[in-house]
């Protein structure tokens, strides 16, 4: 089963400034998936073919989009089940399924396209005859280009019998920003890219001017073939064949990643980061581990020790403090539970410190600086 996560695309020649920037919102997003494990109960309507087949997780931020088809109408309460950070979540929705109506003709289509989709998703590691089958009756029936057809330009002009036939050169131009030895190793490299629809796979070397086949991937892992037969992305260069300024994408996103889940994703190490520095990233990722009762919870949906507890209210007194009114519903919720996990009578200040000084991060030289600079405002916690 292929992933059920999100994807960003990006542009082969843009900034380093703001392709960091990207990554960083991408990293941001999927840390927190609202719903995750998603599956749907249709209650006896009669709903075939559901596309992606594998729901993906909803993230913040972007829709989740589902098509499929169904051979009569009626109407139902559709049950949605998931997970809503680690814990079991129901929601019903009352769904209406029209007769066929002309003003939905595009639908078809639509559905037919994300369907075939999944079924060249099959297709990846070994090519089955069926599900080529399957593709094909789709594309022609919803009239939609494929790997496997294509729309032909007929010309009505006749020749006149007897001449010869006239052989017109035309031009397949690559996409800005890449070249032509990044993809075929130059003149005298190997090919392994672009679709011949309606043709077999073709296997060997081809020059500039030589025969065109269909790629065969044989894993998950697709990069440009280079001269000596090695990714391009293995040397640290890009798809295009030209070396990348800054660092590779997939280096830079692989350390972006390392960044933001390593101890970031735990709620002391949010905590931290946001009390060195507060920023409304931040700030989102350690509001998404707070619940409804304004604990905070890990990965595992297990809920914070006192101490974290305490450790990340005060980095939301902190953001208050830096970002205004953002952080202000958080800190009252965050605060309703540690009170309820402290002796009564404490002030906001005296209960974090008392659970402060039963974990690690007591003696951190940030923590004290900041449960200083911060008293006044704790204290009005009561």
């Amino acid at each position: 089963m292929l992933g059920k996560g999100s994807v960003q695309y990006v542009r082969q020649n843009e900034k380093a400034d703001k392709l960091e920037k990207i990554i960083e919102r991408f990293y941001d997003r999927i840390s927190r998936p609202v719903l995750t494990d998603l599956s749907l109960d249709w209650n006896g309507l009669d709903v075939k073919d559901l596309s992606p087949e594998f729901i993906p997780d909803l993230f913040a931020g972007q829709p989740l989009l589902l098509h499929a088809r169904y051979i009569k109408s009626g109407s139902a309460p559709v049950v949605i089940k998931g997970k809503l950070r680690g814990k079991p979540l129901k929601m019903t929705v009352n769904v209406n399924l029209p007769k066929k109506e002309p003003a939905n003709g595009a639908m078809g289509p639509l559905w037919a396209r994300s369907r075939i989709t999944d079924l060249e998703r099959l297709n990846l590691k070994k090519e089955d005859e069926d599900t080529r089958e399957r593709i094909i009756m789709l594309a022609l029936e919803h009239k939609l280009v494929t790997r496997y057809t294509s729309f032909v330009a007929v010309d009505t002009n006749t020749a006149s019998a007897g001449k010869t036939p006239l052989l017109v050169p035309v031009e397949s131009e690559l996409p800005e920003g890449t070249q032509y030895e990044g993809f075929f190793g130059g003149a005298d490299g190997a090919f392994a890219g672009g679709a011949s629809r309606g043709m077999s796979a073709a296997a060997g070397s081809f020059s500039r001017s030589g025969a065109f086949g269909q790629a065969k991937f044989a894993g998950s892992a697709l990069a440009a073939p280079s001269r000596n037969g090695h990714s391009a992305q293995s040397r640290g260069e890009s798809a295009s064949g030209g070396k990348v300024k800054s660092k590779g994408l997939a280096v830079k996103a692989r350390e972006l990643a390392e960044r933001l889940f390593s101890t970031e994703d735990l709620v002391p190490g949010l905590a931290l980061k946001l009390l060195e520095l507060p920023t409304p990233r931040l700030l989102r990722q350690l509001v998404s581990r707070q619940d409804a009762g304004g604990a905070f919870t890990g990965p595992d949906g297990k809920k914070a020790s006192a101490a974290d507890q305490a450790l990340a209210l005060l980095a939301l007194a902190k953001a208050r403090s830096a970002l205004g009114a953002d952080a202000e519903a958080s800190l009252r919720k965050a605060w309703a539970c540690l009170r309820g996990m402290s002796p009564a009578g404490l002030n906001g200040r005296e209960a974090v410190v008392k659970a402060l000084k039963g974990g690690t991060h007591w003696k951190t030289a940030g923590v004290q600086r900041e449960l200083a600079a911060l008293g006044a405002m704790l204290e009005e916690l009561k």
